[in-house]
């Protein structure tokens, strides 16, 4: 039993099609001269005919496609390979992380654009970014999508393109981007200008980035947190006194917080740059009071901060007048001096305590008390404030 179709050649394509002489010998010379007698194909043939004719069609038609246009083209025209094309950890068959799985129904006017790239030796349209969007619009029934054709000789090229899009729009995660800036060699100097590195993703990723390669791989592998991947890559770029001191760190008994990581490496950093790093000897200063002196610039920091913001939101309050009608008094330019002062405090002490002086004096020995167990982190607290507050600056220069 066979089926009689109309098949046309307009563009003159030549076929690449394999089919039984039995059903029809002659198929790929009628098609090719643009007959318009019907062709008599095998039925069990016939879905796959129609399949490699209008992909044939597509691709012609978007040969004319012009880079980096947007246009509206069916989604079951987009192709999904997360392996080639997404540098995505995690994902599924189709790329999706499963992000958007709970929306229930599609609106056009949120799904943005998705980044696709045509490969000129299939002729396929291939999604570059938005895995999450398309895998939606499928298991919505969404017939037809809006998309720009991107600029990219190779996948490779592609593929970059797509990731730099995700971190740009702070979507991904940061080990995502913390591999692909690994991959591309990438730092702070020579990213492309269009990425903002405040963004949490970006600059995340370039922190951990800059990681020894066994730790990032504790960090896939889960084995160590971001935070303190963040607070060890963006703090101390020697990789061997990265892999020394979480060595180190994990022979601790006790939680401790990335904070107090960042500033240990900070101090970690300034004692190495004092001395030869091959003569440093990293298990005698962590055996010092180093931790307990991290942790008392750990908490000196977080407080100051917090008065900051404190007092600086006091201070701008629109509500202080209701407050103080109702028997609270708020004293704005106060709090806005206070805040002053905690910037002013933060941002010195964050200078001075990187070198020998009255303030490192002062911290070394309530790290001592500390390390001998006394609870005197306020006090060492009020003892710096006091201190910076009352200062000069000519006197710190002397």
């Amino acid at each position: 039993m066979s089926q009689q179709l109309h098949f046309f050649n307009p563009s003159q394509t030549e076929l690449d099609l394999e089919l039984p002489k039995r059903g029809n010998p002659n198929f790929k010379n009628k098609y090719f001269a643009g007959k318009t007698k019907p062709v008599r194909i095998p039925i069990a043939l016939v879905n796959q005919v129609q399949n490699y004719l209008e992909s044939l069609e597509i691709g012609n038609q978007q040969s004319f496609i012009p880079e980096n246009e947007v246009c509206k083209i069916s989604v079951t025209l987009l192709k999904l390979d997360p392996k080639r094309f997404q540098y995505k950890l995690v994902h599924g068959s189709t790329g999706s992380t499963g992000s958007l799985r709970e929306i229930k129904q599609w609106d056009s006017n949120l799904a943005g654009l998705i980044l696709v790239w045509r490969d000129p030796f299939d002729r396929k349209t291939y999604v570059v970014n938005g895995h999450n969007r398309v895998t939606l619009a499928m298991n919505l029934g969404v017939s037809d999508l809006w998309v720009r054709y991107i600029n990219a000789d190779t996948d490779i090229e592609a593929r970059a393109i797509g990731a730099l899009a995700n971190i740009a729009d702070d979507n991904g995660t940061a080990i995502d981007a913390g591999k692909f800036f690994r991959d591309r060699k990438l730092s702070a100097g020579n990213l492309p200008k269009n990425i903002d590195m405040k963004k949490t993703i970006c600059s995340q990723g370039l922190a951990i980035a800059n990681l020894h390669d066994d730790l990032f791989d504790y960090l896939v592998q889960g084995e160590m947190s971001l935070a303190i991947a963040v607070a060890i890559g963006e703090t101390l770029p020697d990789r061997d006194l990265q892999v020394d001191l979480y060595e180190l760190l994990k022979k601790e008994r006790r939680n401790i917080s990335a904070d107090v990581i960042r500033e240990l490496a900070d101090i970690v950093l300034n004692a190495s740059r004092q001395n030869s790093v091959t003569l440093f000897d990293l298990g005698c200063f962590m055996a010092s009071n180093a931790l307990q002196l991290a942790e008392l610039q750990a908490y000196i920091k977080q407080r100051l901060s917090r008065d900051r913001r404190l007092f600086r939101t006091v201070a701008k309050s629109r509500n202080a007048e209701s407050l103080s009608r109702a028997n609270n008094h708020i004293d704005r330019d106060k709090s806005a001096q206070i805040a002053d002062e905690s910037d002013y405090v933060l941002r010195l002490f964050d200078e001075l305590k990187a070198y020998k002086n009255s303030v490192t004096l002062l911290l070394n020995e309530f790290a001592d008390r500390l390390g001998n167990g006394e609870n005197c982190k306020d006090d060492c607290y009020t003892a710096i404030c006091e201190y910076l507050t009352s200062v000069t600056l000519r006197d710190l220069a002397a």
